[in-house]
Formats: C-alpha cells, structure tokens, sequence
C-alpha cells in the first residue's frame, strides 16, 4: 500500500535534520537489527528511534536503483515498526499497515529478483503461512520449486507450503516429491499421516488414505497435532463436538476412538457407506482452494483491508440473522470480508454442503462478477447468490460475499427459477408484494444452507419413496421400501426394466457408530402402460448385533436424476438371552399386500407402502423373550388419534398368552373399521401378570 500524503508530507526535510551520521553499510545493518529487536520487544523509545529511519528507507525504497542487502534490511526495519503482526483471520491494525505492506512487497521483489532467495521465502513463510498465500497460488508455487532445487531440505514452513501448494493446483505427483522432502524428524507421526492422507485421497486411493487417516489418529500425542486432525471437522462440528475434542486427553487412542466414531456419525446421518464424509471434506478443501479463495492475489499477506465501503452497495440491504447455537459461523449479519480470510462464502459454503450441482456465473450489474450456486437434494434444492464487492479497481483481488437475494442478470437466472422472472420484469403479474416475497425465501434458503450441512446423496428431483425398518429379536434389522414406479420410469428413461440404487446404513443411535451396511441395486420388470400410481417394493435384511440402532435409507435411479431418502430410529434389536422380559419392533402388515417375509417358519405379511384402508385387516407380527414358562402374560393393542391431546384409544383389543417356552412369535390381526381416515399410533404392550414387568412398543399409522 503506498505511503499516505500525510506521512510523505516534509519527510525530505525531517530526514535530513534527523538522519545519523553515515556509517559503513555492515555496522549499519548490524545496528539496525538491534535497534528492531529492541523495538520488537516492546521499548516504546526504541520505536521512536527507528521511526526516521524507517520513513528514509522507505523514500529510498520508491527510488531506483534497488540492491538486495538494503532491502532486505528495511525489511527487517518495516516489520520490526508492524509489530505485534496481526493474526491474518483479523483486520490488520491501521499503522500496522503501513509498514507491513511495504514489508511484503519488498519480499516480493527481492524473491523475484532471485527465485530462489530461501531466507526471502522463510520470511514471506512466516507472514503468511499456507493456506495463507503471499502471491496468486501458481506464482508462489513457482517460487518454490525453484527453491526445492537449490536446498536439498527445504525450511518446514516452506516444505508444507510446496506440498499444499502442489495439491492445491492438482499435481499430486509433485505433492509426493515435496512430502518425500520433508525430513522424518521435523514433523510428528500424527502429522506426517495426515499429509499422507490428503495425498492418497487426492490420488484417488481411499483405502490408502483411511489407514493414513486411523494411524495418525492413533499417534495425536500434542495440542499440535490435534489442531491438524481438528481443522476438519471444524467447519460444520457442533459446539458440544467442539468441546468433546477440546476436552480430550492427549493418551494413546483418544482422539483416534473419538474421531472414528465422529465420522461414522456423519455417515449414518447421511446414509452414506463409512468413510464417505471423511473423503468428502478432503475433497470439498481441494476443491474450494481451487475454486473459491477470498484472497486471489495475496493482499491479505500484506493486511490491505477491505474498504468498509466496498460493500455498501449490495451488503446494507441484507438482513442480519439471529445469533443463536443452531446458525453457523458463516454470516450472522453484514460484513465486508468472510470470517475466515482463506475461502470466501462459496469456499465456506462448499465445506458444509459439498461441491454445488451447479454453478451460474452471470454478469454484474452492481459490481463485476456474481455468481449463484445451486445444491439439489432429493429434499429440495439450496440456493444461495454470491458477488464481488462492489468496489473499482483491485475487485478482482478478492473472492464473492454471500448475498441474501438473487444477484446478477435475473433474466439468465430466471431461466432456472422461474420465480426470478418477476424480478426481471418479464412477468407483470404479482407486483411488490410478490417480489418482496420472493426476496425473503431468498434470504430463509441462505439462512438454511448456513444452518445445515450434510453430504447426503444429491439427486435433481426427489419422489415419495417410503422407508420401514424393523429390529429382529436376536439380531438382524429387516429394511423396506417403496418406490413410486411412474417417477423412477422418468429419472431412467423408458423401457420394461426399472433398476434402483438402494443403500441402507445402521449405526448405533448412541455413538453414531456403524455397525452394517446394505448396498445393492434392486430390479423390476414392469408394463410401461401400468406404472402410474403402482409402487415398486423390496426388503432385505441386514444382519446386526442386538442394540438399539438408527436406520438411514437412500434409494434412487443410477443417473441421480430422482431419488429419495429416510431415517428411521430408534430400531430395538433384542437379543435372546431369556435375562429379562423384552419385545421387539411391531410389524404392521397387509393382507394381501403380495409381499411376504419367510422368516424362522414363519409367513410375515409386510405393508411396503406403510398405509391401510378402513377395509384392511393388518396383521401385527411380534416377538417376546425373557417368558417364564407356564407364567400368563397380558397383551394389549391399542390405537390412539395422532395428536398428543387424546386421553384414550379409539380401539383396544387385550388378550392373554401363558408362555410355553422363554421365547414366543406372536400374531394378532388388527381392525381399522372404527377408525376414520387420518394419522394413528398403534401401542404394543406386554404385562407380565404374576411379577408385574411390563414392555411396550409403538409405531405409526396411516389409514387413508
């Protein structure tokens, strides 16, 4: 940033009053760097000692020729006055800046100057460590490499920088050279797997990089280590996971029990096979590096601030967004910069939610560049604008802020949200009132894509499908579905075979941790003519251990085009010890449904669509362990109205069972005929007469 007037004002006349007597240039620079460590260190005198020489320096600076050894004296000079450096996730300080700006371009130059200059590079190193950069990211690499090839080991700050620098622009076997080159003993284990990790993955081997990823776990052994593990999870953890880590012991395993448990939480939540969301955020960082850094140029190396009115164009007519423990970190109100100076709000925003279906650049009408992402989901689609702030001349030196309306040629955009058509103007229906609606879901789906984040599967449209899953006494969970035919036949094309992806995830609802999975692909052969309103129906069961699970569901054609998703908890899977008297899940199924489950003798009738009519007889398949033999036992089936207000069932059938073993497979037919259309819970309950134990289940239903 160049010197103000203000400062420049005189300055000939102050230097040649205050200038020292000439000594020889060695003693000078020797002098010099005493006098900023002492200024370094605090000594308010020493800073008004340094403070002419400083300004002559820099007036010598702005003349030619330059040679190398003064400037890399005034360098020493320059960041001895911007001391205390601010951190680069803050503003800088205002007379921070004009000393550290100058400082960084010097480096610059006398790097240029000579492409491998190392000491030059250790000190740009330690202003503006990586993922911070001091150059646009190519130019810096270049810097680097010319450096690897005149050192044989780089400075670590230099050597972890050439290894992200070279995974940031995609040459992974560049990345492999620079990780080689870092000797085994100036980084811990922890460390080292963990670059392994980010290698191996950006590589496209992921089993590679998940042994990487455990054993590096397993060696966290400081508050340094942790803090390399932590910075993944930190873009969408929860405050409480937050304060789960913090709180962890520095002991063997700790981190790495907790961390597999964390991920694998991730994944059931999602429906995702184990290790997804872990490869995910390794890929979303690559990826949002890549696509959607903040600082394009390197200015935050040298603390230019971002002028408060570089936003005021667009960014005073946002709304500011409550601060609560659900909102993210992201934006809780207006700001000229993002919270975090590496990524911008795009960058912040693909941490959380992934890499966006689409992206719609379009041209700027009250600033340069705007852009608008879009995330569908089987759930419907996020979609939040972003734009340059709106400011001339060094726009391009910085990344998008998020925006909470449609930014940008709303007649582009409103070929893809038709609602935009009526802010464009080409719809003369609606008026304000509509437009300012439309404004405001703008806003909401901004505010929801910075409250959530997942990595679910994405598909462009979602269907109705409908997901059971019940808990097996002595292990095994039986998973069902229901897809609507005529929508798949549309996300597949035409044709007498329909084929869905299903994937069913089970996890412990405690921990999150994955105990099974299901992947598979069903098929049906169907008559093109008779697939409206038809669903097409699977089961499978999936083997568990006893416990109480939840159950993630995704299911969807192979384009992504349609899909749909459920979860389903908690899911009881008793075991069979005969210890205490237990029950498991309720099925509820349909006579006649055409889908049966053979199941230890048994015929279990199952209701895929998990709806009746009034006429329906529902069939109610139940287990029991833990009987007494000979013991009678009391066994109720009620149906309460949906609402919590009711204070009695609509319908209750009671009946006994004297146990003749300590397990039992019951079967009890249930009636809907008194019941009016609308949202029921059917409620199972078990009452041993003689000691008094009761156990009782529930589920829901649907008459239609």
């Amino acid at each position: 940033m160049p010197l103000r007037a203000s400062i420049l004002a005189g300055l000939s006349l102050a230097i040649a009053v205050a200038a020292p007597r000439a000594v020889p240039a060695q003693r000078e620079g020797a002098e010099f760097d005493v006098l900023a460590a002492r200024v370094t260190a605090g000594e308010a005198g020493a800073r008004k000692e340094l403070m002419p020489i400083a300004r002559r320096m820099l007036v010598d600076w702005n003349g030619k020729p330059r040679r190398a050894e003064p400037v890399r004296e005034m360098v020493t000079v320059l960041l001895a006055m911007a001391q205390p450096l601010t951190p680069l996730d803050q503003p800088p300080r205002e007379n921070e800046v004009d000393w550290r700006g100058p400082a960084v371009r010097a480096l610059r130059w006398l790097v240029a100057a000579d492409s491998g200059d190392v000491a030059s590079l250790e000190r740009l190193m330690r202003i503006a460590p990586y993922p911070y950069i001091w150059l646009p990211p190519e130019k810096e690499l270049a810097h680097l490499r010319a450096a690897a090839t005149r050192l044989p080991v780089l400075p670590l700050r230099l050597g972890l920088a050439w290894f992200g620098l070279e995974l940031e622009v995609g040459t992974t076997d560049g990345a492999a050279r620079a990780l080689e080159r870092i000797p085994a003993d100036s980084i811990s284990s922890a460390m080292r797997h963990h670059l392994l990790t980010r290698l191996a993955y950006a590589e496209g081997d992921s089993a590679r990089a998940r042994e990487a990823y455990r054993a590096g776990a397993q060696a966290i052994a400081s508050a340094g280590d942790a803090e390399w593990y932590y910075s993944d999870l930190n873009w969408f953890a929860s405050s409480a996971e937050r304060a789960q880590w913090q709180a962890l012991p520095l002991q063997p395993g700790s981190h790495a029990t907790w961390l597999a448990n964390f991920w694998d939480r991730q994944d059931l939540e999602d429906g995702r096979l184990p290790g997804s969301r872990l490869a995910a955020q390794f890929e979303r960082w690559r990826y949002a590096l890549r696509e959607f850094r903040w600082d394009l140029d390197g200015s935050v190396a040298e603390g230019l601030p971002v002028p408060r009115d570089a936003a005021q164009e667009l960014g005073l007519g946002d709304s500011p967004f409550p601060k609560d423990e659900l909102t993210a970190r992201i934006m809780y109100d207006n700001r000229y910069a993002p919270i975090d100076r590496v990524l911008d709000d795009r960058g912040r925003l693909v941490m959380r939610h992934g890499l966006p279906t689409e992206r719609i650049l379009t041209p700027g009408i009250t600033s340069m560049a705007q852009e608008t992402l879009v995330w569908s989901r089987g759930d419907g689609q996020v979609l939040v604008s972003f734009s340059r702030p709106a400011m001339s001349g060094t726009v391009m030196r910085l990344g998008m802020i998020a925006r909470n309306y449609p930014v940008g040629d709303l007649m582009t955009l409103c070929r893809r949200d038709p609602r935009l058509c009526v802010l464009a103007g080409i719809s003369a229906t609606g008026g304000r009132n509509l437009a300012e609606r439309i404004r405001q879901e703008f806003t909401a789906a901004r505010e929801v894509a910075e409250r959530t984040e997942g990595n679910p599967e994405l598909y462009r449209k979602g269907m109705a499908g409908i997901f059971q899953a019940y808990g097996i006494a002595g292990g095994g969970v039986l998973v069902v579905m229901a897809l609507p035919a005529d929508a798949l036949r549309s996300g597949t094309g035409s044709g007498v075979e329909l084929l869905a992806e299903w994937r069913a995830v089970i996890g412990d609802a405690a921990t999150g941790r994955i105990v099974a999975t299901l992947d598979t692909v069903r098929r049906w052969r169907v008559d093109p003519s008779t697939v409206k309103g038809r669903f097409l129906t699977a089961y499978a069961v999936v083997p568990t251990p006893p416990g109480e699970y939840t159950v993630t569901m995704v299911a969807g054609d192979a384009a992504h085009q349609v899909g749909a998703g459920g979860r389903i908890a908690p899911v009881s899977v008793i075991p069979r010890d005969g210890r205490v008297l237990r029950l498991s899940d309720p099925i509820l199924g349909r006579a006649g449904s055409g889908v049966t489950w053979q199941h230890a003798g048994d015929a279990v009738s199952l209701n895929p669509t998990n709806a009746w009519t009034r006429d329906d007889e529902a069939p109610l398949y139940y287990e029991l362990d833990g009987l007494v033999v000979g013991r009678s036992y009391a066994i109720e089936v009620e149906i309460w109205e949906g609402g919590a207000k009711a204070k009695s069932p609509e319908t209750r059938v009671a009946f006994s069972l004297v146990a003749t073993g300590v397990s039992h497979r019951g079967e009890q037919l249930v009636s809907f005929k008194q019941l009016k259309t609308g949202d029921y819970r059917l409620v199972l309950r078990v009452r041993d007469a003689v000691g008094g134990a009761s156990v009782e289940r529930s589920r829901s239903v649907a008459v239609r």
